[in-house]
């Protein structure tokens, strides 16, 4: 084609368009993303809820003190009438947290997992590692979790934690619980390239 016969049409700029139109997709995105986020949170406390109340109905002895005090672990402070804590706070509940743990993990071999599998349409297999994850997470790693309930992470990456925990003994969950509050993924971004 010469340069005769080509059409000038007057420069727009589509930079300036592309990035408001980008910028509107991306807003849309990450509020949809909270929202799912939000909700598998409340979807894991309301498994961790189930579980704990089938616990302590097939329990041969009273284990509702017990069951009281692990819920009082895992719930946001904030719906208790609490400000949010630091991780000083959970510092101080390290002991009691890695023993509601080990409590709880020891009712994860409990037969009465099926009745769950059966409402979600899974396996016990899968029932239980979901609530091993939640116990690990909603018990054993405070710290994180309260930035999953703020939305500072995404429930992805609170997962993926949870569900690394569950490998640990009980004694190492306060420190890990640390450790995941401090690593943010620009760091492990930078660090692999």
């Amino acid at each position: 084609m010469l340069v005769e016969e080509q059409v000038i049409t007057p420069r727009r700029n589509d930079t300036v368009a592309d990035t408001s139109d980008f910028a509107d997709c991306l807003y849309r995105l990450e509020s949809a993303n909270r929202d799912i986020d939000e909700r598998r949170m409340t979807g894991l406390g309301f498994l961790f809820d189930a579980f704990l109340a089938r616990a302590a109905s097939d329990s041969p002895e009273d284990v509702s003190l017990q069951v009281d005090a692990v819920r009082e672990l895992a719930a946001d402070p904030r719906a208790l009438g609490r400000p949010d804590r630091d991780g000083t706070d959970f510092r101080n509940e390290a002991g009691q947290r890695r023993d509601a743990y080990a409590w709880l993990v020891e009712r994860t071999a409990s037969t009465s997992l099926m009745h769950m599998a059966d409402a979600l349409d899974t396996t016990v297999k899968q029932v239980r590692s979901r609530v091993q994850v939640a116990a690990a997470g909603l018990v054993g790693l405070p710290a994180f979790t309260s930035q999953a309930r703020a939305g500072v992470i995404g429930y992805d990456r609170y997962h993926y934690g949870a569900a690394r925990a569950t490998s640990l003994e009980p004694e190492y969950l306060a420190d890990f619980d640390a450790g995941l509050t401090r690593i943010r993924v620009s760091d492990i971004v930078a660090r692999q390239t």
